[in-house]
């Protein structure tokens, strides 16, 4: 989750691409002050032996690779709302999606009565983050969430070496609790785990095991990956019943900039946004909306108004783009979908 696309082929076959970097690939040196200083802290903090954890992150690796891939993007060509949409939907996850419903329907009605999340939207989440688990990374995470914690590379924009830090204990104490071998667990180049790609402490804080088999694992199992993708939402403002977008028009004198919801939230009425000059006319006069814009540089730039559930989506990766492509996903996989007619009967689906 919050992982840029445009890195996704690097993702996949990072160690093809950084074939001549990987060769520097060193041991993480577990003597150095900082590491010794984080071990001291999890060892109190969890009461958890000091050489047990050095033990682990002594098989840990700096991963030149990663320090590259986590860097921003070189800037190139404008943002296309169109291509962007363009990569999801399409034929291999509007069919992978069908299966992966046809496949798991029990799993889904179940985390649709317990979360109130609409089947679609879970199936579109995993779509989009990696095509219904085909495509999970294939860096060893520990390796990941070590080289970031302790090598994040100085030319980034700010140091998130205290977030990955934070990843790091919680995979560690993860892996630890269910008796895992941290080294063979894999996942993204920023160390997102699984068929939902989350990141350690979203799997602490939000993860079920739905199958109720003693393990949450998000790496085989799609009954527990969509039910913490349901879970999650949730937990981040999902109502039951609310629709997700509307169609906005701006007239001709509106200023947009003010008025996005930049900060991700639903503040105006339907009539706020009016007198603002954007014509939202088929959302109900009582919900809460956020504007957004969706922008391609040779075409007009798309508005809606993003519902509570809009945004909530957007807790998974802070991006209008994504949200919407989610969504669209979603809507395209609902209407292909063999139990479409059933489903559309439910007040808790987009219209």
């Amino acid at each position: 989750m919050d992982f840029r696309f445009s890195h996704l082929l690097l993702v996949l076959f990072g160690s093809l691409l950084f074939f001549p970097v990987l060769g520097k690939n060193k041991p993480l040196n577990i003597h150095h002050p900082e590491v010794q200083a984080f071990i001291e802290g999890i060892s109190q903090k969890h009461q958890i032996s000091r050489s047990e954890i050095s033990q682990v992150l002594a098989q840990s690796i700096r991963l030149p690779a990663v320090e590259k891939l986590i860097l921003p993007s070189a800037p190139g060509q404008p943002r296309s709302w169109q291509a962007y949409r363009a990569r999801f939907i399409e034929p291999v996850r509007l069919e992978g999606g069908i299966e992966f419903w046809r496949q798991h329907q029990h799993w889904l009605e179940r985390a649709q009565r317990q979360f109130g999340v609409p089947a679609e939207i879970i199936i579109a989440i995993i779509g989009v983050e990696t095509i219904y688990g085909r495509h999970q990374g294939s860096f060893r995470v520990l390796d990941v969430l070590s080289t970031l914690s302790f090598h994040f590379p100085r030319q980034a924009p700010r140091d998130r070496s205290a977030f990955f830090r934070a990843q790091l204990e919680e995979f560690l104490i993860y892996t630890r609790r269910h008796q895992l071998a941290a080294t063979d667990i894999r996942g993204s180049f920023a160390g997102a785990i699984g068929i939902p790609q989350f990141m350690p402490s979203s799997i602490s804080q939000f993860a079920v095991d739905f199958d109720a088999d003693g393990l949450v694992d998000l790496r085989n199992s799609p009954a527990d990956a969509i039910g913490s993708v349901a879970s999650f939402l949730l937990q981040h403002g999902w109502q039951t019943g609310l629709e997700l977008d509307f169609p906005v028009t701006a007239k001709a004198n509106s200023t947009p900039g003010p008025w996005l919801a930049n900060d991700l939230q639903a503040r105006y009425k339907p009539d706020q946004l009016l007198q603002a000059g954007f014509e939202v006319s088929t959302a109900p006069a009582d919900y809460l909306l956020g504007l957004i814009d969706l922008e391609s540089p040779d075409a007009p730039t798309e508005y809606r108004a993003g519902s509570i559930n809009f945004f909530a989506i957007t807790q998974y990766n802070r991006s209008f783009f994504y949200a919407a492509a989610v969504v669209d996903l979603a809507r395209a996989l609902l209407a292909r979908s063999p139990s479409a007619g059933l489903l559309n009967q439910s007040p808790t689906l987009p219209k």
